[in-house]
């Protein structure tokens, strides 16, 4: 072991000076998030310079970081005629473990720790830096295994880049090749594909790139078997390439949720408590005036699903998937489709009335009646014109008992005709997902105002009402995208279920105000493991009416209000399987 540590000592010496230029790149990093941390971001050039400049930073570290190893590798080359390390006594095993090792703590763990000061600032915890340090070591990753494959098979830094070139040629020749002969096999079906699974396709392949480097690598290091090596290399990329383009199975979402916490214990008898009732579903036929161009068929027709839940607490909703829902006729015919149904309760009011003791905001009688008065010259101008009327709802009406849940899809007019004469049997097998909002943080509407909160910050850089309130965080790109981006890929309804959101509460009043994120203006940028967004937030008070103006209904609203982020916490998930003997309609939509 003394041998393997003094070997990789005397490489890091070798390139010391060009290693400190690479590790200023990560540095580099680190200074420019800082820059945008203190930057207002209104300058959309700005931001566009500064993402541009960390996207420049990176392609920066993996070519120098790629040189690098390579040169490492040619320190005690395998191949050529000036070699001289195997006149020493150092075995071939022993060269591959310090070549090996030098590598992964150089180019794979010094990367992490040149970064770490960098999420320390942003107030990473454990668990956002240890996902973030997983992320930043996988991407090392895809610049160290071909590196040290192709410098193990070359003598100098003209044959590594002839070599790389190569080595790219032949993955995509590859990969041209298979394509080919799977559509001819299998036709062109097989490149019709999900995002969620074409994203597994390519996480697999780099795993198998990554792993045949480091093992083609190692057979040279104690074979030094050019060709068989090169042989090797042709049968890997075969590999990727095969497995790029017919891998079967969607691992996005098995990946998307490796970082996050488990799941708390459920409540005993929680979900064998909810009862789900099918209510008549809504179909639009589709108007065949309103098809495509060049499209010869009649639009779908538009069908809404509607469930009721009833049995969950106050301060949950619940959303589910069907996987699949079929519908059944008596004769046999039978159609399947999938879908997702989202809530239409909000039970993020009740949560921050009892956190917070809030009262009821009582109604202003002539705010109300004047609101009436426009509510109804607006259905006279509607009549005037021969429309219907707008169902205004009435905020004193009672509300149904339980949660509304509702799905659209779509199926050909024909189908939703036979519904309507001869409803059929339905069945649906549902994912189910019961969560609650949680308040991740609140905040003063002061100047300047800042908190944090494990793995996020919060700030104020603009506090001019008569403006859009300008509010800067930071969190982990982990958490916000997924590992590897894969919450972005992974297609499935938690993709957009779940969210934050951010609302001004006045404690004196009780008012709520839903503010929102990612308003038109707001920005966002990508730096080391770290999303740093800018937001513009447009925070007002109740106003009332006040002989037909609007004023505002507490004086001292911004003394007593704060904003909140509240974000949506998973409790349980259940599969249930819910059916209706006759799946009713509603009367016909007439267009």
């Amino acid at each position: 072991m003394k041998l393997i540590w003094h070997m990789v000592k005397k490489d890091i010496a070798r390139d010391r000076w060009a290693l400190l230029a690479w590790a200023l790149l990560f540095v580099g990093q680190f200074g420019l998030g800082i820059t945008a941390r203190h930057s207002d971001g209104s300058d959309p050039r700005w931001v566009a310079q500064l993402q541009m400049g960390a996207a420049g930073l990176v392609f920066a570290q993996m070519i120098m970081g790629y040189v690098l190893v390579a040169r490492l590798v040619h320190a005690d080359a395998l191949v050529g005629t000036a070699m001289f390390w195997p006149t020493r006594p150092i075995a071939p095993a022993r060269l591959f473990a310090a070549k090996a090792l030098g590598a992964l703590l150089i180019f794979g763990l010094l990367p992490v720790v040149l970064l770490l000061p960098w999420w320390l600032y942003c107030d990473f915890g454990w668990r956002e830096i240890l996902w973030t340090a997983i992320e930043t070591f996988g991407w090392q990753l895809l610049m160290i295994a071909p590196a040290l494959l192709v410098a193990s098979l070359t003598d100098d830094l003209g044959r590594v880049l002839l070599w790389t070139l190569l080595l790219v040629i032949g993955g995509l020749s590859w990969i041209v090749l298979l394509q080919a002969s799977l559509v001819s096999a299998w036709g062109r079906a097989v490149g019709q594909v999900g995002t969620p699974l074409m994203f597994t396709r390519l996480w697999m392949s780099a795993l198998v790139f990554v792993a045949g480097g480091f093992l083609i690598g190692a057979h040279q290091f104690l074979t030094r078997r050019f060709a068989r090596s090169v042989g090797l290399v042709v049968l890997c990329l075969g590999l990727v390439a095969a497995v790029g383009q017919a891998w079967p199975w969607n691992l996005t979402g098995f990946i998307a949720e490796w970082h996050r916490p488990p799941l708390p214990p459920m409540a005993p008898g929680l979900v064998e408590g909810l009862t789900f009732t099918v209510l008549p579903a809504k179909g639009v036929f589709g108007r065949g005036d309103l098809k495509l161009k060049h499209d010869s068929n009649p639009k779908d027709a538009t069908l809404n699903l509607r469930l009721q839940v009833q049995g969950l607490p106050a301060d949950m909703t619940i959303a589910a998937e069907s996987k699949p829902m079929a519908w059944t006729w008596p004769d046999g015919m039978k159609l399947a489709r999938e879908d997702f149904y989202q809530p239409h309760n909000d039970p993020a009011e009740v949560l921050l009335r009892r956190t917070y003791s809030l009262p009821v905001p009582a109604a202003d009688p002539e705010t109300v009646r004047w609101e009436k008065a426009r509510m109804d010259k607006i259905d006279a101008n509607l009549r005037a014109q021969g429309l219907q009327p707008l169902q205004w709802r009435d905020p004193q009406a009672p509300v149904p008992p339980g949660v509304m849940m509702t799905g659209y899809t779509t199926l050909p007019n024909s189908f939703l005709a036979r519904m309507r004469a001869e409803p059929p049997a339905w069945v649906s097998n549902l994912r189910c997902i019961l969560y609650r909002p949680e308040v991740i943080i609140d905040l003063p509407l002061q100047p300047d105002a800042r908190a944090s909160t494990p793995g996020r910050t919060f700030r104020l850089r603009q506090l001019n009402l008569d403006k859009p309130v300008l509010l800067v965080t930071t969190r982990s790109s982990v958490a916000a995208m997924g590992l590897w981006f894969s919450a972005l890929m992974r297609g499935e309804f938690r993709n957009w279920l779940f969210r934050d959101r951010i609302v001004s509460v006045n404690h004196d009043t009780g008012d709520i105000g839903w503010v929102g994120e990612n308003q038109a203006g707001s920005r966002s940028l990508q730096v080391a493991g770290v999303t740093v967004d800018w937001n513009l937030l447009h925070v007002q008070p109740r106003l009332v009416i006040r002989d037909g103006k609007s004023v505002v209904s507490d004086p001292q609203w911004l003394e007593h209000s704060t904003l909140v982020f509240l974000t949506d916490e998973e409790v349980a998930r259940f599969d249930r399987e819910v059916k209706a003997d006759k799946f009713a309609l509603e009367p016909e939509v007439k267009d």
